[in-house]
């Protein structure tokens, strides 16, 4: 959010519905992994957020699947006590090669996702989310520009496609 005076909440539940989309898209069906994507979008998004407008932008992504930093732990401890891998899911069908890592290897220098990779993705999910809000942006713009000439014997179908 880059306007710390005003807090817009229709446009930062708009903002929210789009990481939603981002992070939904990205998690390969698993609620955790979904969550710690989501999550990770939002802190990104608040980080500047003076606390009443922080708490404010929280309870407003909480509905999406929003966990703080203690609570996404807590989950991660669930998920190891149940014999899941970090995205939530079965070791041995997790796409991402979790059943792969040997833990008592010590050739393996990770148990979880390569930060490198993670933050490369929410990278490339701010820039697509940012894409997507553009061209939201410019859709209303141009169905605003183009509302006076309804009724002008113009058609849709008469203007070039973009």
């Amino acid at each position: 959010m880059t306007d710390m005076v005003n807090f817009d909440v229709a446009t930062w539940e708009a903002r929210c519905e789009s990481l939603q989309a981002m992070a939904h898209a990205g998690c390969g069906l698993s609620y955790d992994l979904y969550q710690q994507r989501f999550s990770a979008a939002v802190e990104e998004h608040i980080v500047g957020l003076p606390g009443e407008m922080k708490s404010l932008a929280i309870s407003v992504a909480v509905p999406f699947g929003y966990l703080a930093a203690g609570e996404l732990a807590q989950v991660q401890i669930e998920l190891a006590e149940c014999g899941y891998c970090t995205h939530g899911i079965d070791p041995n069908c997790c796409p991402l090669g979790c059943g792969d890592i040997d833990h008592d290897d010590p050739e393996e220098p990770w148990q979880e996702p390569h930060p490198e990779v993670d933050e490369f993705d929410l990278l490339l999910e701010e820039v697509l989310c940012e894409l997507r809000l553009g061209a939201e942006r410019f859709d209303r713009k141009l169905a605003d520009a183009l509302a006076p000439l309804k009724g002008r014997g113009i058609a849709s179908s008469d203007l070039p496609a973009r």
